[in-house]
């Protein structure tokens, strides 16, 4: 459950970035159909992007086999104090559990309100006079209803059919031909996923305004007469559309729309300026994959919502993974089979190389992760060793065994050396140095 809110967080960042970007260079351009591709190609970006975490793409098993000098380890220290960071907070566990209550709480109202719009708009076109043509189905309609259409179905009240037909039609059959219906069907689905965001929903009033800019060139480029179409408009703009899935005649600001009819035509130069989606989205890539966003995406995926109704003081004490063996093992294991790189000694390279080993559900070694790394020697071996250690016994939550993550620190030094260890915990693997290889 935490990693698919964690999911829809990353993608509501994405969502936020890319209305600014629409906002700030593309909304007053006349490339109608343009702007249409980029809004819903936004929406798909923005679920797409969440989903890549280019970490997983290194490959963290490198082997390293080179024979080197001796392993000096000063002293052991017991596990708990790196193991410590494995600790769960429970009053964070319930307020991630309260923010995947509330969201899912407010995804079903509004996939309930939907599904009244989507059935009153059914019944609407179900009980109105219905007059077929070739590329479209006219509903004729009682009393007071703003024209509007959705997928083949044009929906107008008589009263409107009487007085202003053709301009109205022309209007809605634009729409039916360009699938205006279409696009938005598909942003109301994501949306839903959104709902909690103010971006999607500008986002989505962006793309009804273009879908209507789109439909007034196509009526105005048949020949209709500008000033009648505008004062029409003017007419019919008191009010609004209760069906906020089809594309209203009276929708969007009527002074954008009157502006946009009256404005010349972008340049086609303008067009590059679309360009900068691409690193944008490379951007949001990086940005999702840096060690601090990857700690927070972390604590989200490891939530439960069960957790909310458990009285944290009488949870079970939480159990850390544990090396077979006593807690020492693990740090003998490592001194007796790591080796100090011959290529890094000959290069006279010392430091020390922290590194994160993520323990998975099955006791494994899931991933080696280099946090401060030092020359790519002293690190691939860091890698190798600590993918070579046995299964450790998983931490548990609950009893139910969870991911944990175990904080290492290497120091490679050569003799004589004033390097020191930063921890007590620190693993010293002791070289010669280039002089005496």
């Amino acid at each position: 459950m935490g990693v698919f809110i964690a999911y829809i967080l990353k993608s509501s960042f994405c969502l936020v970035i890319f209305y600014l970007l629409y906002k700030w260079m593309m909304a007053n351009e006349t490339f109608f159909r343009l702007n249409r591709t980029i809004i819903l190609f936004f929406w798909l970006l923005a679920f797409l992007l969440p989903a890549i975490n280019p970490s997983e793409l290194q490959n963290t098993n490198l082997v390293m086999d080179i024979t080197s000098g001796s392993v000096d380890m000063s002293n052991y220290a017991a596990l708990d104090k790196n193991s410590d960071k494995i600790q769960t907070d429970h009053q964070s566990y319930i307020i991630y559990s309260l923010i995947c209550v509330v969201y899912f709480i407010g995804l079903l109202i509004i996939t309930i309100k939907q599904i009244i719009i989507w059935s009153q708009l059914f019944r609407l076109i179900r009980k109105g006079k219905h007059i077929n043509y070739d590329s479209y189905c006219l509903v004729i309609v009682e009393g007071e209803q703003y024209p509007f259409s959705w997928m083949k179905y044009i929906i107008i009240s008589e009263k409107d059919y009487k007085e202003s037909y053709i301009e109205i039609i022309a209007h809605e059959k634009a729409h039916i031909q360009h699938k205006h219906s279409l696009e938005l069907l598909i942003v109301d689905v994501l949306l839903l996923l959104q709902w909690f965001n103010p971006a999607a929903w500008l986002l989505k009033q962006e793309m009804q305004s273009v879908h209507e800019y789109e439909a007034d060139n196509d009526v105005l480029s048949a020949g209709i007469d500008a000033k009648s179409y505008q004062l029409l408009l003017i007419k019919k703009a008191v009010g609004t559309s209760r069906y906020t899935m089809a594309n209203s005649f009276n929708h969007s600001s009527l002074k954008k729309r009157i502006t946009m009819m009256l404005k010349e035509k972008s340049n086609p130069w303008a067009r590059a300026k679309y360009i900068m989606v691409l690193p944008l989205a490379a951007l949001s890539v990086v940005a999702f994959a840096h060690p601090k966003v990857s700690e927070v995406s972390k604590t989200f995926s490891e939530s439960k919502i069960s957790e909310l109704w458990t009285d944290p003081q009488e949870k079970k004490p939480v159990e850390k993974a544990k090396f077979p063996g006593d807690e020492k093992e693990a740090y003998r294991f490592i001194a007796k089979n790591i080796k100090y790189p011959a290529l890094a000694q000959e290069a006279g390279v010392e430091g020390r190389v922290e590194c994160l080993v993520t323990i998975g559900t099955d006791g494994s070694i899931k991933n080696v992760r280099i946090t401060k790394p030092v020359n790519k020697y002293l690190d691939k071996e860091v890698i190798r060793i600590m993918n070579e250690m046995p299964k450790w016994e998983p931490a548990q939550i609950d009893g139910k065994a969870v991911e944990s993550t175990i904080p290492f620190g290497v120091v490679f030094k050569f003799d004589g050396s004033n390097i020191q260890s930063e921890s007590d915990t620190d693993i010293i693997v002791v070289g010669y140095g280039p002089k005496n290889i």
